[in-house]
Order: structure tokens, then sequence, then C-alpha cells
């Protein structure tokens, strides 16, 4: 597990990055520590990696649609995740 103190993060103070700027790193590497280990526990589990690597794009997918649409940038969709996994 990645682990890092508050000091890891740039102070707001700075300013001379953008929040985003200043976590995106921090979060990235966060991102991949969990692919693989959500992706080793599927593959242990008995799941292909291909099969186990799709599921997990695929709930990524469905995370970001679901932001948008309470932003409202994007339309409700009829598919939940059930349903999406399912089909890969």
């Amino acid at each position: 597990m990645v682990r890092t103190s508050p000091s890891a993060l740039p102070p707001s103070e700075a300013h001379l990055l953008t929040a985003r700027e200043a976590i995106e790193p921090l979060y990235d590497e966060l991102e991949l520590e969990t692919d693989r280990a959500v992706l080793k526990a599927a593959v242990k589990a008995g799941w292909s990696s291909d099969e186990a690597s799709k599921a997990l794009a695929s709930l990524r997918l469905l995370d970001a649609l679901s932001v948008l649409e309470k932003s409202g940038a994007v339309r409700q969709r009829k598919t939940s995740r059930h349903e999406a996994t399912r089909t890969l």
C-alpha cells in the first residue's frame, strides 16, 4: 500500500499548482496500486487477466459516467454496474 504523509502534497498557500496538479501524482500512484491488487485478486479467484481487465475498465467507465451525470454533463444511462460487467 502506498503510504504518504500530508506533507507529500504541496500546501495550498504555495499557489504554484492547481489542486488537481498537486494531487494527480498521488492519485495516479494509488490507482495503479489498486488496479494491481484488484487484478491479482481476480486472477487468483480464477478469472483470466483479460476478463478482469475488461471488468475493471467497465467499472471505471461507469464511475466516470456517474460523476458526469451528477454534474449534468450527460443524460442518465439505463445500465447498472451489474448489467455492464455481466455482459463482458
